[in-house]
């Protein structure tokens, strides 16, 4: 990565934006664009998420393990921003300058996704209190979707405009870009993230596979390629 540069020139970043996916999302964005779809609309991760967490609120009152968990998992179906930084918010697509960054997210989500990710953990959490009526709230296809393993991907986008991305949380565009470049000329590669206002075609995205993801019993193993 080149320091020394301005992150803004003529509209454009001159540098690289990136975005970790997994290839559940892989054929989708290919033939929709990144930011052409929100696949998670489609099952209805939100609504499903909210709904099981109301129904574990109701049967796990005074659980002390329940306790300990429930603020997390409240921020994922409540879709929150906390302290105006953290953003527990989905459906829309990030992009951030820092590669490593989007290399870790794709690597977390065997499940598909961060959400879901969350979302079988909160599943297995309620199984193992024995919570009972799940079965009556999340459909089997959802549930069988998250048995599989899903490989991570980065996506990498060169000459991304400032037209097609907004700040993520926080602060607004140009302050956020003014830190980045600061941090910049210090050599480091702010974690802050852009959200993707337009979606961008394939043609314009260079797409690689980081590694392959198998079930072994209840955990997953990833081979780097």
């Amino acid at each position: 990565m080149t320091f020394g540069m301005p992150l803004i020139q003529e509209n454009k970043f001159t540098l690289p934006l990136y975005h970790g996916t997994t290839s559940r999302f892989i054929n989708s964005i290919k033939k929709l664009g990144l930011g052409g779809k929100n696949p998670l609309e489609d099952i209805g991760l939100i609504s499903l998420f909210r709904e099981v967490f109301d129904h574990a609120d109701k049967v796990l009152v005074n659980d002390h393990h329940w306790e300990k968990f429930r603020d997390k998992f409240q921020n994922y179906a409540e879709q929150n921003i906390v302290q105006g930084i953290f953003n527990f918010r989905h459906g829309d697509t990030y992009l951030t300058l820092n590669r490593e960054l989007a290399e870790k997210y794709a690597m977390e989500c065997p499940c598909g996704s961060e959400i879901l990710t969350q979302f079988k953990s909160l599943l297995q959490m309620l199984k193992a209190k024995r919570v009972e009526g799940l079965n009556n709230i999340v459909p089997v296809a959802v549930l069988d979707s998250l048995e599989a393993p899903y490989d991570p991907y980065v996506i990498e986008l060169n000459e991304v405009s400032i037209n097609e991305v907004q700040a993520e949380v926080g602060q607004g565009f140009e302050e956020q870009i003014a830190n980045m470049d600061a941090l910049l000329q210090q050599g480091i590669v702010s974690p802050s993230a852009f959200v993707l206002t337009h979606p961008i075609s394939q043609e314009r995205l260079s797409i690689k596979r980081l590694g392959e993801y198998q079930k072994l019993d209840e955990e997953w193993l990833l081979t780097m390629i």
